[in-house]
């Protein structure tokens, strides 16, 4: 996997030193920490190495064919021989006392990294981009789930108006008296954005909002949906547990969708800086007192 090929801070391969370290962990638990258990396991993992690369010396002189290439593959091939016996002698001889283990999962790690690269292989083609293509007109539609008239609502549409002109609103009437009440209150704010209040009889709050998303690439009033979510950011990471999860669920449900795109606009509290402050301000605004984790 790529991520074992990322390198840390120090230029280290940290995300492999890790795994490495858990595997490390797992095996001295199995075998109660007992190093001389585990010497089956080294020496037939050792000399399987040993075979594999000598052997892909020989193939190598054996394509290049240099001089001198067959005095080296002979070498190499003598080689692969010896270890390869020593392998099958440490198989045979500590079978039972571990040696299955590397015999069962060698072939496993071999299989699940062909299925890698496999996939990776199919990744690269999906997304090669071969000539060019005019860029083309899309009529994208914004889709702003709320749930009341509050900072972060006002930020998302003050974002949402900056991206399309065609920005709509949709609320989940779980509770029809809160539904009409917020319909109201949006008819006094008078912003020019339409509010669609979607019915719930099973007080679901994400599946109305996914089944209108579905509707408008059905009706073809969209090419390209964009779904903001507001989220308000606590001050302290435990301040998350307190409130509920409803944009993540929301993000959840529309991310593997074509053709929606689904963003989040952050509303810092503590953090509220209005603009007609900030235009008659000439010194840095300050930085957060609480910064969220």
């Amino acid at each position: 996997p790529h991520q074992l090929a990322a390198r840390g801070d120090r230029l280290a391969f940290s995300n492999g030193i890790v795994a490495l370290s858990l595997v490390a962990i797992v095996l001295v638990w199995l075998f109660h920490g007992d190093t001389s258990a585990l010497i089956p396991l080294y020496a037939i993992g050792v000399f399987l190495c040993f075979t594999l690369s000598q052997a892909g010396m020989v193939k190598h002189w054996f394509s290049a064919r240099g001089e001198g290439w067959w005095w080296r593959a002979t070498l190499n091939g003598l080689g692969a021989l010896a270890t390869a016996l020593v392998f099958l002698v440490q198989i045979a001889t500590k079978f039972v006392h571990g040696a299955w283990i590397v015999v069962l999962i060698i072939p496993l790690i071999i299989w699940m990294l062909v299925a890698i690269h496999r996939h990776y292989v199919r990744f690269a083609e999906e997304i090669k981009y071969t000539g060019q293509a005019p860029l083309m007109f899309m009529h994208h539609t914004v889709v702003i789930p709320v749930s009341s008239i509050t900072k972060a609502t006002a930020g998302a549409l003050v974002y949402a108006t900056t991206i399309s002109e065609d920005v709509r609103a949709v609320t989940v009437g779980v509770d029809p008296a809160g539904a009409e009440a917020l319909r109201k209150q949006w008819e006094a704010w008078d912003i020019d954005v339409p509010l669609v209040v979607l019915d719930s009889p099973y007080r679901s709050v994400i599946r109305p909002i996914v089944d209108y998303v579905k509707g408008l690439e059905a009706r073809d009033e969209a090419d390209l949906v964009t779904v903001i979510v507001p989220e308000i950011v606590p001050h302290h990471w435990w301040e998350h547990l307190l409130h509920n999860k409803t944009a993540l669920y929301i993000r959840t449900a529309l991310m593997f969708r074509p053709k929606v795109v689904v963003t989040s606009v952050p509303y810092l509290l503590g953090y509220a800086v209005r603009l007609q402050d900030l235009a008659f301000r000439e010194e840095p605004v300050p930085e957060p007192a609480h910064r969220a984790l």
